[in-house]
């Protein structure tokens, strides 16, 4: 008989991410084989080394300071004194940070308004203003819900995580996206349908926000399952780990992900919930108390100076400029998936097994902004941005809607009257920044009560108290005092 040919590889185009990732891993191997190179540890990257190296100096400061410092403070859980106003500030500014971003890079209708018009070519702007704030958001807003998680798993809790967590993941993941969300973002209610078949075939809408409530989940789970229930000295560190270790793991990133065609997708909740945990680990074990009675409040000017050095930092480790020379995985992802995946696929058997020391040393590098939003920018005292911080979960969930809404007025505004097209610098920094006080108003209009009257059902779904009530007779001194603020804490779940 004739010897059938093998068929030739499929074009690059016709293979999804995925296989790209595993045929390039294969092909670098390969490489490595006829160049005759064996693993050697020679073959490690001065970044990676510059990267273990940062993880073993703040391994070490962290294991003293801790020993000698956390240890011997006094670990009152957050929630034990009902709401902080500098958690809630600390929300409100993270929210205007999401929101400004998102307004500067999404395409609506598929262009965007500012770049062909007011901020024609004003892209190095644009990016700048986002830069200055979007890669630690996320990891500040995780540090705050590990904050709010501290405390012994008591009924009232539990009752809490199921009522204000688990069931308003379900009901936005069930009817928020498919009916609630693409009927504000596109007046468009037949695409409920396709949205339910989706999360019955395995596939998480997690792009509407309900990646991070599916993390939230799963961390505040582990917290009352396992983490309760040990010594405060060993948390971190195991968080850490697990983090690491599941970074290589590309199967996390297609738990509830699934695309169309039934491949993983890109950056599912449970590769973000182990990528962002260490953020989450280091809330949980903070002494927060403690600290924010240590550090003394700025002033108003002091803040605004904090903020510069703040906006510094971030340009200087996550923008161009990149004084640390080391691409650093982004923490929404495995290591297959986020940036910089060419790194890390091409990497050699060495630098493919200390690649995990990237992600610590990008927890060491956004600790210092991290502590900088959170005890030094903050407002500690009741203002306007308190209420609107109050109302997380809504202006989380609700945001890309109602900034669509503005792409659709500008949009029309154009067609009727026409924007100039502005090529100057100066105004394209004008514009740029002037972003934040449009996202400070659009999380203000969802954060007003009017607003959220029509999804309190979904978000907050205290007609379920029939089915959650618990008695409190029994329960201590401290819990009965703190019971009446109950509801009120319940509502910032989300951080």
């Amino acid at each position: 008989g004739t010897r059938s040919m093998p068929l030739p590889p499929p074009p690059p185009h016709a293979m999804d991410w995925l296989e790209e990732i595993k045929v390039g891993h294969k092909e670098a191997v390969a490489r490595q084989v006829e160049q005759q190179q064996l693993p050697g540890i020679e073959s490690v990257t001065r970044e990676t080394w510059a990267c273990f190296g940062l993880t073993l100096v703040g391994a070490v400061v962290g294991l003293v300071v801790f020993r000698l410092v956390c240890n011997e403070m006094e670990l009152r859980p957050v929630q034990e004194v009902g709401r902080l106003p500098v958690l809630d500030n600390a929300k409100c500014l993270l929210m205007v940070g999401i929101i400004g971003g998102h307004l500067m890079y999404w395409k609506d209708g598929g262009t965007n308004i500012d770049t062909i018009t007011w901020m024609y070519g004003g892209q190095y702007q644009a990016n700048f203003v986002v830069k200055s704030f979007a890669d630690v958001v996320m990891p500040m807003f995780s540090f705050i819900s590990g904050l709010v998680s501290q405390g012994a798993a008591t009924p009232k809790r539990l009752r809490r995580y199921v009522q204000y967590l688990v069931c308003p993941t379900l009901l936005w993941s069930i009817i928020g996206v498919g009916v609630v969300f693409n009927f504000l973002q596109e007046f468009n209610i037949n695409k409920a349908k396709y949205c339910m078949q989706d999360l019955f075939a395995g596939n998480m809408p997690h792009q509407e926000g309900t990646w991070y409530l599916v993390a939230l989940v799963l961390w505040r789970a582990a917290v009352f399952l396992l983490f309760a229930q040990m010594p405060k000295i060993y948390v971190f560190p195991m968080m850490i780990v697990a983090s690491c270790v599941g970074g290589y793991y590309q199967a996390l990133d297609g738990l509830f992900n699934l695309n169309e065609d039934g491949t993983p997708g890109d950056r599912g909740p449970f590769a973000a919930a182990f990528g962002l945990l260490p953020w989450f680990g280091l809330g949980y074990i903070c002494p927060f108390q403690t600290i924010l009675q240590m550090v003394p409040n700025p002033s108003t000017p002091a803040k605004y100076g904090w903020l510069l050095v703040f906006i510094a930092w971030m340009q200087l480790f996550f923008n161009g400029y990149n004084v640390f020379e080391v691409e650093l995985p982004c923490p929404h992802g495995t290591y297959w998936s986020c940036a910089p995946r060419k790194v890390f696929v091409e990497a050699g058997w060495w630098e493919t097994r200390l690649y995990w020391s990237r992600r610590t040393a990008r927890v060491l590098i956004e600790g210092v902004p991290l502590f900088m939003g959170v005890f030094l920018i903050a407002p500690r005292t009741q203002s306007f941005m308190t209420s609107v911080g109050s109302a997380t979960l809504y202006i989380y969930l609700l945001h890309p809607p109602v900034s669509h809404w503005w792409t659709l007025f500008l949009q029309t505004t154009m067609e009727f009257f026409g924007f100039p097209l502005i090529e100057n610098t100066v105004v394209h920094w004008v514009v740029a920044w002037g972003h934040i006080p449009l996202a400070l108003g659009i999380a203000s209009f969802i954060a007003s009560p009017p607003f959220r009257m029509c999804f309190s059902w979904i978000i907050e779904p205290q007609w379920l108290d029939p089915l959650f009530a618990v008695s409190l007779r029994d329960a201590p001194a401290p819990a009965q005092k703190a019971a009446g603020n109950d509801k009120q804490v319940a509502k910032t779940t989300i951080a």
